[in-house]
């Protein structure tokens, strides 16, 4: 934040320039990134306009039971098969990037997400809000606010 008396925008604390996938990719590609970077949340980008996005959760939901009569040659086609389209919200919801924060939490909580995405004037996609962005805003607050300080919010 440049003015230290501003109120935080999602621009401030969103992972900008967030990896992306596109819906006729194959559900392996999605579960590849999600482990190997350690992410829960990939936008999906058409044309270069947001048309989704996939969840760890939605990953897991397309899974096959692994307690089922599923070889694990089966269990990898299903992966290798099917496109994220098939199991990615579609359209989601959106915030700008200059919105405040406390707005995009909001948003977040009231509906239980995760994440949202953040796009800009355009439509175009311009970064991700997560948890764990909402999270470090959380602890540098706390940081910055002195010891034995006790900060309620009220959402």
């Amino acid at each position: 934040m440049s003015d230290t008396t501003a109120q935080p925008t999602v621009r401030d604390y969103m992972a900008a320039d967030p990896t992306t996938l596109g819906p006729d990719d194959p559900l392996l590609r999605a579960v590849l990134i999600v482990r190997s970077l350690s992410i829960r949340h990939i936008p999906v980008v058409k044309d270069g306009e947001l048309v989704g996005l996939i969840t760890d959760r939605d990953l897991a939901r397309a899974s096959p039971s692994i307690l089922g009569r599923t070889t694990p040659e089966e269990y990898n086609q299903v992966f290798q098969q099917n496109t994220i389209q098939r199991v990615m919200i579609k359209n989601p919801t959106t915030i700008n990037a200059d919105a405040l924060l406390g707005d995009a939490v909001r948003m977040m909580h009231e509906n239980k997400w995760g994440s949202i995405p953040v796009v800009d004037e355009n439509s175009k996609l311009v970064g991700i809000l997560t948890l764990t962005d909402v999270l470090r805003y959380a602890l540098t607050t706390l940081e910055t606010s002195g010891t034995g300080t006790s900060i309620t919010l009220d959402i």
